[in-house]
C-alpha cells in the first residue's frame, strides 16, 4: 500500500496539534490564586482555591483583606467563605459551573454572614486562553448604611496560561451599583 504525501503531511500536522488540542479540554479545577481586588471605594489583597475532590466536584475557599476609601468612611472590609462547586461537561473545551459558598463579611465591625450561589460557563478558547461567566446571588456589605443586602451580580474573566502551571486572570463582577469589584491574579494550578 502506497502512502500518500498529503496523508503523511495531514497526520504529523495532528500529531503536532494532539497536545495543544489535549491541554485545551483539561479546565483545571485543582488551584490556589492571589492577588489585587479593587472597587470604586476600596483595594486590597485576596487569595483563593479550589480542590477538585472528583472529576465533578470542588471544595472552594476564599478570604480577601480590603481598605475602604476615606471618602466613604474609612476603615476595612474583611471577607472570608467556604463552599462547593460542580462542573457538567457541555462540550470538550466548555463546562458548565454552579458554585455555593458560605460567606462572612466584616466591614467596620458591622458583621454579617450569607450565602453566595452562582452559575455559568467556562471554556477554553485555546490551549492558553479560557474564558468564563457566572450569574450569581450573594449577601454581601452595604457600608454606608451598616448592613448587608442580597445582589444579584454578573461576573466575566479572562484567564492567560504561561505554562500548565502558572496563569494570570482578572474579573470583573457587576452588581449594578456602587460596588463592582474587580480582581487581578497570578493562578498556581497543581
Amino acid at each position: 500500500m502506497k502512502k500518500s504525501p498529503a496523508a503523511i503531511k495531514l497526520a504529523a500536522l495532528a500529531l503536532a496539534i494532539a497536545p495543544f488540542a489535549a491541554s485545551a479540554a483539561d479546565l483545571d479545577y485543582t488551584y490556589v490564586q492571589g492577588g489585587y481586588i479593587g472597587s470604586n471605594w476600596t483595594s486590597g489583597l485576596g487569595v483563593d482555591g479550589s480542590y477538585a475532590i472528583n472529576r465533578d466536584f470542588q471544595v472552594i475557599a476564599n478570604y480577601s483583606h480590603q481598605d475602604i476609601d476615606d471618602e466613604w468612611g474609612g476603615g476595612r472590609l474583611n471577607n472570608w467563605g467556604i463552599g462547593a462547586g460542580y462542573r457538567h461537561e457541555l462540550s470538550r473545551n466548555w463546562d458548565l459551573g454552579v458554585k455555593a459558598s458560605y460567606t462572612k463579611y466584616d466591614a467596620n465591625g458591622y458583621d454579617g454572614s450569607g450565602v453566595d450561589v452562582k452559575v455559568g460557563v467556562r471554556g477554553s478558547l485555546s490551549p492558553q486562553f479560557e474564558v468564563f461567566g457566572y450569574v450569581g446571588d450573594a449577601t454581601r456589605p452595604v457600608v454606608r448604611r451598616g448592613d448587608f443586602d442580597h445582589d444579584t451580580y454578573l461576573q466575566a474573566g479572562v484567564q492567560y496560561a504561561f505554562t500548565r502551571n502558572w496563569a494570570v486572570n482578572a474579573a470583573y463582577t457587576g452588581y449594578g451599583d456602587n460596588y463592582n469589584p474587580f480582581q487581578v491574579n497570578v493562578r498556581y494550578s497543581f
